[in-house]
């Protein structure tokens, strides 16, 4: 984490459902896109893609959105 903050990264996407629990994402100052699709293949992490493209229009800072098909 620390060195995504270091980098100046506005957004995060992941696909680490337990990043929320596992980092304390109050003191970040980007925002974070956490992926939920059956797998992690990229046939079913494209699927995503437009609601990523979606999110990524509106989305804030310290924020956490979860996408899932």
């Amino acid at each position: 984490m620390r060195l995504i903050q270091t980098a100046k990264f506005e957004v995060f996407v992941t696909i680490d459902g337990n990043l929320e629990y596992q980092q304390n994402l109050r003191a970040i100052n980007f925002a974070v896109i956490v992926l939920r699709a059956s797998d992690n293949t990229f046939d079913a992490l494209r699927q995503l893609m437009p609601k990523v493209s979606k999110a990524l229009k509106t989305i804030k800072a310290r924020e956490i959105v979860h996408i899932d098909t």
